[in-house]
């Protein structure tokens, strides 16, 4: 009897030790969660000085120059050389493709080189390669900055999978603050970058948590347009709730931000870093951590390059054209609606005015204008 009561009472320690480690185990991911939100949050913040204008340099570019409340009977003369001048630069600076071409050290490696030329001249002759070109030189002329990356993509190429070269929005990558030149972003701290996926996407891609994901709302809604003319669309504003008058989406999206960090732990007794490189990768799907690993490339880089279009000696984020030419395009537009007022209210007119007639007391008419004057 006491054998059984010790081998129960070390199952009950185990278990509960098992416990403790699970509860430890919550915690710490609990705290790394809330540090990767606070990086995303420091990177967001930082980025708004320079991004709080871009979708005003977006809505000048399209033509949307003149501003919302300018009374109808003033002219809004355009003269939208903006785009022609983007679209230009863009054909030039693209025409051309470089290749980049590997030299052996020794004649033994041709063999080598032979095969990396090979590949080098599949990958920037590719389409992919040729559009991200051209979006990258487009971002950077409007928003100042472009970003690139290559890529392993096990999907292309019929499910043989390749190398990629793909464009990224600047509004959906996050950098480190301190890092103060676009060719030193390899030395920041995190790259993130954001995305939104459909819920299924997510879970299939990352089913080891796929219960945990939940569609984020703000994603997942879209308005009900109002129908019925003035007074239906009164009588709803006033009677009908916010919620009432949206819907959600038959396809449930979610956020996904890939963040690449700088971890330096070590492992226990060792000199060894815990991840490969020192460089970690995690993937948060909503507010879920779906893959938390080592930087799958090699290198340990950020798979991510920077460009600066104008620099800006404050900060790694650079500036763009728009924001260059967009006060002689305003003027452009100003001299130009200036001349057309005034010859519209300086030219000499032409009246036209018809016969009048009206009838007297005594019964006879009277004609007090002319036919034409």
């Amino acid at each position: 009897m006491p054998d059984d009561k010790d081998q129960q009472s070390k199952v009950e320690d185990f278990q509960k030790l098992q416990i403790l480690a699970h509860e430890a185990e919550k915690q710490a991911e609990v705290r790394f969660r809330q540090k990767l939100l606070n990086i995303y949050a420091e990177s967001a913040q930082d980025k708004e000085r320079v991004a709080k204008n871009w979708d005003n340099y977006i809505a000048f570019l399209r033509g949307r120059q003149w501003p919302t409340r300018r009374p109808s009977h003033k002219v809004s003369a355009l003269l939208n050389f903006m785009i022609e001048n983007v679209e230009r630069k863009t054909a030039l600076l693209t025409d051309t493709k470089p290749i980049p071409k590997v030299s052996p050290r020794s004649d033994k490696l041709q063999d080598t080189a032979d095969i990396l030329n090979t590949l080098l001249s599949m990958i920037f002759e590719s389409s992919s390669y040729t559009q991200a070109r051209a979006d990258i030189v487009e971002n950077c002329q409007v928003m100042g900055s472009g970003f690139s990356g290559t890529l392993y993509n096990s999907d292309i190429d019929a499910g043989r999978g390749g190398i990629e070269v793909v464009s990224y929005d600047p509004r959906a990558v996050y950098i480190d603050p301190l890092v103060r030149k676009s060719y030193l972003l390899a030395e920041g701290e995190y790259v993130i970058l954001e995305d939104i996926w459909s819920l299924e996407k997510a879970r299939d891609m990352f089913p080891k948590r796929a219960d945990m994901y939940q569609a984020s709302a703000g994603l997942s809604r879209y308005g009900l347009a109002r129908k019925g003319g003035f007074l239906s669309g009164l009588r709803s504003r006033i009677f009908s709730s916010t919620q009432q008058q949206t819907k959600l989406s038959e396809v449930p999206r979610v956020y996904v931000r890939e963040f690449y960090l700088r971890d330096r732990q070590k492992k226990d007794d060792s000199t060894q870093y815990r991840f490969n490189k020192a460089s970690r990768r995690v993937v948060m799907i909503g507010d879920v951590i779906a893959d938390d690993g080592s930087n799958p490339y090699n290198d340990g880089e950020f798979p991510i390059d920077m460009i600066a279009w104008h620099t800006d000696f404050d900060t790694a984020w650079g500036w763009g054209d728009v924001e260059l030419l967009k006060s002689p395009q305003e003027l452009i537009n100003k001299i130009t609606a200036t001349i057309i007022e005034n010859i519209a209210l300086m030219s000499n007119a032409i009246w036209m005015a018809t016969r009048m007639r009206y009838q007297k007391k005594n019964g006879t008419d009277s004609t007090t204008l002319p036919d034409r004057m």
